[in-house]
């Protein structure tokens, strides 16, 4: 407390250089001078006076606490004790800021700067407190494993022979060179000592600061015997061979332990990283096993260069030997590890520790390893150094050595496979070293050339940039406006970037007077960045750390700034958002891999996650790997603890494939727009749940739909489908049924369906249907918003929380709701926006899991359960995959087994054939099957196309009474009632017609007939498209339905044979208005579906994809097979060129429709008619061109 006296206002203060005159005010009249007292001098009083008031108090309270337990001295103890907790309460806080926070405080500081706010107060010593509580978790254990190496290292001098062993340098075959003691730049190559092999210590990188900078070498471990052999006996041609090493931390695949240390393949459709399994050799002959080995032992171990966190500890700095331990695992994994000292704050500011950071990797390049060749130049960092006001550098690397001396500079690296890595303000630093120099070289080069930049796979949206300044916490630069070039004509713009190409458009004030810090000092090219923890907007981490009450006590405004334009200048996020429109891809990192801990505190998790996308979207391939449990240095500090275990333990305990114990938080990168709503849906814990399910089912989700393939081959070449010989026991069987009707489920007369917009689930679920299915699928057009929002609706809509308001109309969910089924995409579709270990999730895992993360205790709860509709199955296998992902996914939640119910759409050929099998396989599961008729017929299409006599007439023709179609719904209700589950009959897809009242009333007729022929028939309930239609197919099934279903009605009159269920005659004829309605329905539906709309009313029916899909194979098949319409006229593609045309003009004028989105979809329908096949599916085709998806179907980055 005494050292509060030093703040009062009454002091006088008036701070010159480092002296403060003193006013000392007596009662009586006596005129007594200024005494000057140093700042330096009270800093150290004051701190004395801290520390014995934290002693005293400290003591105070040991001594008061047993006594406030006593009746009767408690009542002196207590008022004691609040006195002790009082002086605690300051003097602790004050003791802090003395250490750290006196140079540069607030402008209105005079005096010292202490913390007088309690509520600061507070949250400094929950922060210290932490801080003490690691410290005193990991110190011992670091110790303890410091001193396990230092006896592993000791044990293995002693047991060579004659205690010693020489220092060997590089031999044949490229073998680690290991020197031993501490290296400086000499005679110290016949020394050896303890860590020789292991590591070298305190070498010097540079004398810039006054100073020796010092750096520790780890060398990797060598299998067998190591030789001895004239160092200049290489051959050039292995040590210049310019191929990555399979141990390459870029190489590691995602689903392996180690896949940590380096960035992991890229994701979307960039190429992965060849393996060792599969690398080619020049002449393109697959290399063996020991000749890979050989070349690989030639080129050198991978280098990894790790800078520590700079001063984010506090008041005790870091240093390079604190992390001997990290060195130690990455060097037992296999790679040369460089950790160099770096200049800190208050010794170095922003400047100083790049140039620092610049002179670790130019002494890497010259020094991690010699090559077989003369000494050579190597372009610094990029191959493209046009720098206008910076002097592009080179650096050599040297060539064999051939003395002893040179022999200690030997250290078996690879300077081509150079890896940066850092951790918190390290990781900042590594990033930004090597960012300032690119967009240097981008600026000076674009305002040189005046002309175009050229750039690749640039996934930056206007409309996304319109929206960051929300995002990023600073003004977003949109693209600058087309202008012509200076050449003359045309325009400077670039397809599909929004960049000009005039000089200097496009190039934002602030980045015309950057400068790259240490620009003498060359740097080699850098294969990829590994980042733990990294600061990526230092103003946003400014405001993090205030939030904290930290902001006074870190060093990162003061190193990096201490004025917030300097913070921004240094600020890695704010460089690249500034320069996204300016900087060459090519001149970054072309790998980036990006750790952080969920529970780090320092550092939040935003920080990383937005420089993933950032960089993503500057064409990087990036990877961001979050991890649940682990904080700010226990990120690091896990790493450490694999020494302590096999080779590979530390990874493991971090590394993506423990996910599926729970040992571990997914590696998960989302690439879709920040949402309102979506963060509670996108939780940690549903990202960790939709991991789980990827990692267990996606491979054998690939393994079915690479099936479906083989089974398309053999249909094409003549053989025909038929009942599965091998399950014919699970038809023959009547000891089997499948599991009651879930609560709810028990009447579903009438189900209405439709996509999971806000207002569209209200008017559903307020219907008057039984049932409510609500569609990712069919009826939904897959953008992110729609994917993400829709969960939100429904999660809003099962709590009874949603409502909807637009034009002063309100909508409210009715007292009585419609039981909610959900329908996710089926198995073939990707949700590229999501990406796990490199792959994208399968869009079915992510709607189901999202929906049952959030929902399904909720809904039993409140006495229903989590029901869906599966779509597009085509053997039972599928269905089995569906069994075990519901069982896991109950049984990870902890909900009853069982509680799912599931209804399958019969909607493919190869599934009509496999009904009772797919029911087998969801028995505990099953809620029936239905009949998607409109899908049915385009699979059945599709899968005979190979066939000419399979060719259909028009659409309209194929109804439900034609005999493949009657054969179908005839076994699909024998079999559900065999097993005592509902069979629900299929879609009428008209709405009512307005301002035509005949023709509604045919319209309204063709629903009741329709439905009426299902009821007859035996189906349990139906589908509607629109609520008008609820009442007429109530109506009818109320009439003839007297129960809640039919399973009584059990057709065992009915025998349907293969022959059956695979006939193509449908009688009718192809029309040119038939011609003109598919292309008409094709390109009105591909329009609207790549608009974000995916239930589309076209000539008074409400369609889905299925319509469109019907459309393209008829289209197709007629053209493939020259069929004649009703006139006599051939279908080519030039008959139909005009067609196209026509339509597209009619289309292109319709409300909601984008001309742009009609072209598309025309070229695409043009491509699909000419086709030798016709592709799977158009929303799989489609999907690089939804909003948030890139042109090639891979996703497209924006901020999240």
């Amino acid at each position: 407390m005494l050292a509060l006296a030093f703040a009062l206002p009454d002091m006088s203060a008036r701070l010159q250089r480092f002296s403060i005159p003193i006013r000392v005010r007596v009662p009586f009249p006596m005129s007594i001078p200024s005494i000057p007292i140093p700042l330096e001098k009270k800093v150290r009083a004051a701190t004395c006076l801290c520390v014995l008031a934290i002693a005293c108090a400290t003591l105070s309270t040991a001594l008061w606490l047993p006594l406030s337990l006593v009746p009767v001295l408690g009542l002196v103890a207590i008022p004691n004790l609040l006195v002790c907790m009082i002086v605690l309460l300051y003097a602790t806080p004050s003791l802090a800021y003395l250490l750290l926070a006196q140079d540069h405080p607030p402008a209105h500081v005079r005096g010292l700067f202490l913390p007088l706010n309690p509520v600061r107060n507070l949250g400094i010593l929950l922060a210290l407190a932490h801080y003490l509580l690691f410290l005193t978790h990991w110190l011992p254990r670091w110790g303890l494993s410091v001193a396990r190496l230092l006896l592993e290292r000791l044990a293995l001098r002693l047991g060579e022979p004659g205690g010693v062993r020489p220092s060997p340098v590089t031999g044949d075959g490229g073998g680690t060179g290991e020197t031993g003691g501490t290296v400086g730049t000499g005679d110290v190559a016949e020394r050896s000592g303890l860590f020789d092999g292991f590591a070298k210590f305190g070498i010097p990188y540079a004398n810039d600061h006054g100073r020796e900078m010092l750096l520790d070498v780890y060398l990797p471990k060598t299998k067998g015997k190591r030789r001895r052999s004239n160092p200049t006996s290489h051959s050039p041609h292995r040590s210049t061979r310019p191929h990555a090493p399979d141990n390459d931390p870029s190489n590691i695949p995602p689903s392996t332990p180690a896949s940590s240390p380096g960035p992991s393949s890229s994701p979307g459709p960039r190429p992965r990283p060849q393996t060792a399994a599969s690398t080619p050799s020049s002449s393109g002959i697959e290399m063996s096993p020991s000749t890979r080995a050989r070349r690989r032992s030639a080129r050198g171990k991978p280098v990894i260069v790790f800078l520590y966190d700079l001063g984010i500890l506090g008041p005790i700095k870091p240093k390079r030997t604190w992390f001997v331990l990290l060195g130690a695992k990455l060097a037992e994994m296999g790679y040369v590890v460089v950790i160099p000292d770096i200049t800190l704050y208050p010794e170095g500011s922003a400047e100083t520790m790049v140039r620092d950071a610049r002179c670790v990797l130019r002494w890497v390049g010259e020094n991690i390893s010699y090559v077989a060749a003369a000494s050579r130049r190597v372009p610094a960092q990029s191959s493209r150094c046009a720098l206008a006001r910076t002097t592009p550098r080179s650096f050599s690397v040297p060539a064999q050595p051939t003395t002893a001396a040179d022999a200690t500079r030997v250290h078996g690296g690879d300077p081509s496979s150079i890896f940066l890595s850092g951790h918190g303000l390290g990781a900042h630093l590594a990033l930004f070293t090597l960012s300032q120099e690119a967009v240097v070289r981008s600026r000076d080069e674009r305002e040189l050339a005046r002309s175009q930049i050229r750039h690749s796979g640039r996934r930056w949206r206007e409309k996304a940039m319109a929206g960051h300044d929300e995002v990023f916490g600073w003004p977003a630069m949109p693209p600058p406006t087309p202008t012509p070039t200076p050449y003359g004509g045309g325009s400077g713009e670039i397809s599909g970037t929004g960049i000009s190409g005039g000089v200097g458009e496009g190039v934002p004030n602030g980045l015309r007077s950057l400068r790259v810090y240490g620009v003498e000092v060359a740097i080699p090219p850098v294969a990829g960045v590994i980042l733990f923890s990294p600061v990526s907007d230092i103003i946003k981490q400014i405001r993090h750390e205030s939030s904290l009450w930290l902001e006074h006590l870190s060093p990162v405004r003061r190193a990096l700034g201490p004025s917030q334009t300097m913070c921004m200048r240094n600020s890695l996020g704010h460089l690249l958002f500034a320069a996204k429109n300016v900087l060459q891809p090519d001149k970054l990192p072309r790998r980036v891999l990006v750790i952080h801990g969920a529970q780090d505190r320092l550092v939040p998790l935003d920080s990383a996650h937005w420089l993933s996308e950032l960089l993503y979207g500057l064409d990087v391939q990036t990877s961001f790997r979050p991890y649940r449990n682990l904080g700010h240095f226990e990120l690091i500090t896990e790493l450490m603890k694999g020494l302590e275990g096999s080779t590979r333990r530390g990874w493991n305990m971090i590394g993506p494939a423990c996910l599926a114990t729970g040992t571990s938080m997914s590696s998960i990168a989302l690439r879709g727009l920040r949402l309102r709503g979506g963060e509670e849906i996108l939780s940690t814990e549903a990202l960790e749940f939709l991991a789980v399910l990827h990692r267990t089912f996606n491979s054998r989700r690939l393994e079915l739909l690479e099936n479906r393939k083989k089974v398309q081959a053999e249909l094409d070449k003549g053989k025909p489908l038929t009942f599965l010989p091998e399950t014919a026991d699970i038809r023959s069987s009547p000891g089997w049924q499948c599991a009651p009707p879930g609560p709810g489920l028990e009447d579903r007369r009438v189900e209405i369906t439709g996509p999971t917009d806000r207002k569209m689930v209200i008017n559903a679920l307020n219907s008057g249907a039984k049932t409510f299915m609500a569609d990712f699928e069919d009826s939904n057009s897959p953008t992110w918003s729609n994917m993400v929002l829709g969960q939100v609706n429904l999660r809003d809509a099962i709590r009874r929380q949603i409502d909807f308001e637009i034009s002063g109309k309100a909508y409210k969910l009715s007292p009585n709701p419609a039981v909610l089924l959900v329908r996710p995409r089926g198995w073939h579709l990707d949700e590229p926006r999501v990406i796990i270990d490199g792959q994208p999730m399968s869009g079915s895992l992510f709607d189901f899991g999202l929906y049952f993360f959030h929902n399904a205790a909720e809904l039993i709860k409140r006495g229903f359960g989590p029901y869906f509709y599966l779509p597009k199955m085509e053997h039972h296998l599928e269905a089995r995959l569906w069994n075990d992902a519901f069982s896991l996914s109950t049984s990870k939640l902890g909900l009853p087994q069982g509680c799912i119910r599931a209804t399958v759409l019969i909607e493919t050929l190869p599934a009509a054939f496999q009904m009772e099998e797919i029911l087998y396989e969801l028995k505990e599961h099953s809620a029936g099957l239905n009949c998607g008729r409109w899908d049915y017929i385009f699979s059945f299409i599709k899968k005979q196309r190979a066939h000419k006599n399979c060719v259909f007439p028009d659409r309209s023709d194929v109804t439900m009474t034609v005999p493949f179609m009657d054969a179908y719904v005839r076994l699909l209700i024998q079999t559900c009632h065999k097993r005592k589950v509902a069979a629900m009959g299929g879609m009428s897809a008209q709405i009512p017609i307005k301002n035509d009242q005949a023709a509604n009333d045919r319209a309204m007729a063709k629903v009741k007939a329709d439905k009426l022929r299902e009821v007859t028939a035996g189906h349990d309930g139906t589908w509607v498209a629109h609520p008008a239609l609820i009442k007429i197919a109530m109506d009818v099934f109320n009439e003839h339905m007297k129960g809640p279903n039919q399973y009584f009605v059990r057709r065992e009159d009915v025998v349907v044979t293969d022959k059956q269920i695979a006939d193509p005659k449908v009688p009718g004829k192809i029309t040119e208005q038939g011609v003109r309605d598919n292309v008409s329905a094709a390109l009105s539906y591909c329009a609207a579906w790549i608009s974000g709309n995916g239930c589309v009313p076209i000539n008074h029916l409400m369609e889905d994809a299925a319509t469109a899909e019907i459309a393209r194979v008829q289209l197709w098949q007629w053209v493939k097979y020259g069929s004649k319409t009703d006139s006599g006229k051939t279908i080519t593609a030039a008959y139909l060129q005009p067609i196209f045309s026509e339509e597209s003009s009619k289309v292109s004028n319709l409300p909601g429709i984008d001309s742009e989105h009609v072209k598309i979809a025309s070229e695409y329908m043009i491509g699909q008619v000419k086709a030798q096949w016709p592709s799977d599916f158009l929303t799989s085709d489609l999907m690089g061109h939804l909003e948030g998806v890139g042109t090639a179907g891979t996703a497209r980055k924006a901020a999240l």
